[in-house]
């Protein structure tokens, strides 16, 4: 909160202070009145800590008693040390058991292995029940690089890839003499991008963030590997089951008290997933361009306000004072912390040492994170050796960090072997510390015994305040198959007060496999809206029809994901289908999301089938503008487009012909995904629907569902004519055909409005548009037209073609020549044809740009690469070390003009990267993409390292940013980054788009191992280069 009062946590020392008063306020005689009015009160705690200053000039390491005094936090709050070195080492994650043990994961061997010890984990106890742990050894050890751990089954579960491992005590003597492969296969690259954060969900499956690799199941012979390129996770040990889950967190995900799932990476502090990956797999032929929300209103790479010296990064530098380390995401869920503060999203921030607080609040669908502080940190501290990298709520409602407690927190990976040279990794390998963050009004939690609980006394944790009392309750009644507890179960569904509790009575007896009909029925009607949406995803296993082997990927064959459909009478089919579609009128957007889902088992029911697509089309005219919910409208429908779209024109014909948000958008995804199928039996009635009624002009609904129709048939390769003659409306679309010809010559036209006409020329034969299209490739028309033409003309597989858009090269601006070769590499004959006009002389290989000339001589075919080699010399990594040097002695010459400097920017640079500058803490939104890295803040790179960064940028590549090619089925080529991997499509962006190309209409997908960012800057002339430096240090 804006206005939160903070308070010294045992004070903070005298330079801390001075260094905050100092950077706030500027004047001389500003200072001193506020010294003496706001330092003289709490002057009394300085004193006996004056040999333990925190000076700027040294920031640590401190003992763990003096760290505690660098602390500063919220009024009423207080952090206090639960363990140190020697007790606990390099923590990175933790977990309590039933009984209130810690248990912690230690990455020794952090970060480049032997000779490091090997990880571990540490059991640590308080015994006397002080709050200090007092007993302390090692569970297990000679674990890789270690990364989460979590309490199941009376041991743990622990992530230490390739293996997830169960571990347990059985002889109780404090020590791991069980150890058994769960899963294994799992990717083994840096330790910071390994499978970690698992986490036990509501809905009894245990999640985990970053998986890759060839994953199978370490328990059933013979089982299947499943390709994960790199997801996140559930999976539940009793049964292998293993599914993907959509979205990608870097290190710890959170779940909020209604299942809710959120991630991050390091610069985007916190990310939600908004569409189950398990429901579009139903639809593999839907394009979805993102199942992601950023939902911070402070937006990725969000400003921080460290009190510790900012230190520099050693890649990324801009990101300095902004998140670049976000990671250990949590939600505090422990029913301790004043109300404000609870359902907050808290992330540790280690390169900035700090943990910054967000306010989660729903918006639509989905949510946003606003600051819980402004211009401060919920906790932050001035030593910088302070590595706060994961936290937990305990069962006293406390929030536990992880503090790595290191000098460098960094993986040598991402840093070039000169400044790896200069630093000691391994600095601080002899210390970690574990803290709390209590607050003054705190309830009191008794100590838990819950391993000796009787199933009626877990039933009663239920209805806890505290989420970990109620998710260790009924994990512990779904593991031991408390068959005796489902009486109990039952009746806090009916009469608990508490709506958490009926949410986990219900998901607790789902795992029980003691869920009937009549409570779900009940919850459908439950006054509290999250309970009605559960209760939509719980009515799911009484309708399926469906084999469960449609949900997801599995690591074995002979068991389902889900549980097996529940018996269920026709009258209570009935009773609850009627139900579960009264729903429909719901005032809560979220309720309506879920039921958007659920149709889908009704859609594909036959006593269901006709209300679950009145319901869904009713969902589509009330929420279409919404694009979450029309693509989980859309997720149900399968096969059912056309229905759809004839119900949503009987229902409302104004709905589709006025301007309302999302019809256009609705028809032109339906006609996408009967297009991407390329099935006459469903084109043809397509083509009925969209043309009934015709009048001289397509609508737009009508033009856009027939521009996408064309489009994915193009890509399938199926001819149009024959379907149109088969629909009969061969008529009408050729008198559309000649009207959009005659649209798109219209210059008094918006420019907009022509492009659009364009690209559905291809309702007319190709002979008799392309001439058509290459009078518009003139230098008068506009952009957008120009731009249109070529794409219309880059579909039509003709070398004639190709040759009339080279020959129009140079009377082309640069964008417009952009345009043309996309249109060319995009199939082999115009790739051809452009080496040709390269070597003839035709074309300058210099009027390429780097990014151009490193797809041709990254090209999969060797001919290609070969003569594209021939023609753009690249240097070898000797020449281009060479080239580094003489341009940084240029540069030591050379005056930079950043006013050239940003044209240059914008010429090359801003299709893939953004820049934002900040002034007096203030921070401006600049020009360019944000394809790649944002580069404003970095005044503080030197010259000579951001030559290295231009000139030679897959040195030291994130693999975030690693370029891809990507071959169709129909020969044409895609490049880019992966920006999201689908159930049914993988979206490319290239600094230009958003390309989303179905699985199904792609060959092969390969890696350069390149940057995006191409090479070749060093041909740019080295005044051109010193302007371009001088504006990027520039604020």
């Amino acid at each position: 909160m804006a206005d939160t009062d903070f308070r010294c946590q045992n004070a903070l020392d005298p330079a801390t202070v001075a260094w905050l008063f100092n950077s706030m306020f500027r004047s001389m005689q500003t200072r001193l009145a506020l010294i003496l009015i706001c330092i003289w009160p709490c002057a009394a705690p300085f004193l006996p800590a004056a040999s333990w200053a925190v000076s700027q000039d040294y920031t640590g390491p401190f003992p763990p008693e003096q760290a505690l005094r660098t602390f500063q936090l919220p009024e009423g709050f207080r952090i206090e040390l639960v363990a140190a070195e020697p007790d606990v080492l390099d923590p990175v994650a933790m977990s309590f058991d039933e009984d209130g043990r810690l248990y912690v994961i230690e990455m020794r061997d952090y970060p480049s292995g032997p000779p490091a010890p090997p990880g571990r984990v540490r059991l640590l106890e308080d015994t006397n029940g002080d709050g200090r742990m007092d007993r302390s050894q090692v569970f297990a050890d000679g674990l890789p690089y270690p990364t989460g751990v979590l309490a199941w089954k009376g041991g743990m579960l622990v992530t230490a890839a390739p293996d997830l491992l169960y571990l347990e005590d059985t002889d109780h003597d404090g020590r791991a003499d069980v150890r058994e492969v769960v899963l294994t296969g799992f990717g083994e690259g840096n330790p910071q991008h390994r499978v970690n954060g698992l986490c036990y969900g509501l809905d009894n499956w245990i999640y985990a963030a970053n998986g890759y690799g060839q994953i199978r199941s370490g328990r059933i012979s013979g089982a299947q590997a499943v390709q994960v390129s790199g997801s996140d996770f559930r999976f539940r040990p009793e049964t292998g089951a293993f599914e993907l889950v959509s979205g990608r967190s870097q290190f710890a995900l959170a779940l909020d008290d209604w299942g809710n799932r959120f991630i991050n990476n390091n610069a985007n502090h916190i990310r939600h997933p908004v569409l189950p990956r398990h429901y579009l797999e139903r639809n593999p032929h839907l394009a979805i361009p993102t199942v992601m929300d950023d939902i911070s209103d402070h937006g990725s790479l969000a400003r921080v306000y460290p009190l510790s010296k900012i230190e520099e990064r050693f890649n990324e530098f801009h990101h300095a004072g902004h998140t670049t380390t976000a990671c250990g995401l949590a939600i505090y869920r422990g029913g301790a912390f004043p109300g404000e503060y609870r359902g907050n999203s808290y992330v540790c921030e280690p390169l900035h040492n700090l943990i910054h607080r967000d306010i989660l609040a729903p918006q639509g669908v989905s949510f946003v994170a606003r600051r819980g502080e402004e211009d401060r940190e919920f906790l932050a501290s001035t030593d910088n050796w302070f590595r706060p990298v994961n936290l937990t709520v305990g069962p006293d409602g406390a929030l536990y960090i992880a503090d790595f407690y290191r000098k460098v927190i960094e993986h040598p990976f991402g840093i070039t072997l000169e400044m790896q040279l200069e630093l000691d990794f391994r600095a601080g390998d002899d210390k970690g510390r574990i803290y709390r963050v209590t607050h003054s009004g705190a309830p009191r939690f008794p100590r838990p015994k819950l391993s000796r609980a009787s199933p009626a006394k877990l039933v009663e944790h239920l209805e806890s305040s505290n989420a970990w009392w109620r998710l260790t309750a009924q994990r512990l009644l779904v593991e031991r198959q408390e068959k005796s507890a489902i009486r109990g179960l039952k009746r806090l569904v009916r009469q608990s007060k508490l709506p958490l509790a009926r949410l986990h009575a219900l998901w607790t007896l789902d795992g029980l496999a003691a869920l009937d009909a009549e409570s779900v029925r009940l919850a459908l009607q439950d006054a509290e809206p999250g309970v009605r949406e559960h209760a939509l995803r719980l009515s799911e296993t009484f309708f399926s029809a469906r084999a469960s082997a449609l949900t997801s990927q599995k690591t074995q064959g002979e068991h389902d994901t889900e549980p097996p459909p529940r018996r269920i009478s026709p009258s209570q089919l009935t009773q609850l289908s009627d139900a579960v579609l009264a729903l429909v009128k719901d005032e809560n957007p979220r309720v309506r999301f879920q039921l958007a889902f659920t149709s889908d088992e009704l859609v594909h029911g036959a006593r269901t089938r006709e209300g679950a697509l009145h319901a869904l089309a009713r969902l589509a005219m009330r929420d279409g503008s919404d694009p979450w919910l029309r693509s989980a409208v859309l997720s149900s429908v399968a096969g059912a487009e056309v229905e759809l779209l004839s119900r949503l024109r009987t229902l409302d014909r104004d709905f589709l012909e006025s301007p309302r948000p999302g019809a256009i958008d609705l028809a032109r995804m339906l006609a996408d995904s009967v297009g991407s199928r390329g099935n006459e039996e469903e084109v043809v009635p397509l083509l009925k629907v969209v043309a009934a009624g015709a009048g001289s002009e397509p609508a737009g609904w009508q033009r856009a569902a027939l521009a996408s129709l064309i489009g994915r048939l193009h890509q399938a390769g199926v001819t149009l004519a024959p379907l149109t003659r088969s629909a009969g409306v061969t008529e009408e679309l050729a008198r559309w055909s000649a009207q959009m010809v005659q649209a798109a010559g219209e210059t008094n036209r918006p420019a907009t409005e022509r492009a659009e006409a364009i690209s559905l020329l291809a309702l007319a034969p190709a002979p008799k548009i392309a001439p058509r299209l290459q009078e518009w490739l003139h230098p008068q028309e506009p952009p957008e037209v120009q731009r249109a033409a070529i794409r219309a003309l880059g579909a039509i597989p003709n070398a004639q073609v190709a040759r009339a858009l080279l020959d129009r090269w140079a009377a082309c601006t640069m964008p417009i020549r952009e345009e043309i070769l996309a249109a060319l590499l995009n199939r082999a004959q115009g790739i051809g044809l452009l080496l040709d006009a390269i070597a003839k002389g035709e074309i300058h290989a210099m009027e390429l740009s780097p990014s151009w000339r490193d797809r041709l001589l990254w090209f999969p075919e060797e001919k290609v690469r070969q003569r594209a080699q021939s023609l753009f010399h690249p240097k070898t990594p000797e020449a281009r070390q060479k080239k580094i040097e003489y341009l940084r002695a240029s540069l030591q010459i050379l005056r930079g003009n950043a006013m050239n400097g940003r044209r240059i920017f914008l010429a090359n640079c801003a299709h893939c990267h953004n820049r934002r500058t900040a002034t007096e803490g203030i921070l401006y939104k600049g020009l360019g993409s944000n394809t790649g890295p944002d580069l404003g803040g970095l005044r503080g790179r030197s010259k000579e390292a951001l030559v290295t960064d231009i000139v030679d940028p897959s040195r030291a590549v994130d693999p975030r940013y690693l370029n891809y090619l990507v071959q169709s089925t129909n020969g044409r080529f895609l490049y880019g980054i992966i920006e999201t991997e689908m159930p049914g499509s993988v979206t490319l962006l290239d600094g230009r788009e958003a390309k989303v190309v179905l699985r199904s209409n792609i060959s092969t997908i390969t890696s350069t191992g390149l940057s995006l960012m191409p090479e070749g800057f060093e041909d740019f002339p080295p005044q051109d280069l010193a302007d371009l430096v001088e504006y990027l240090k520039q604020d």
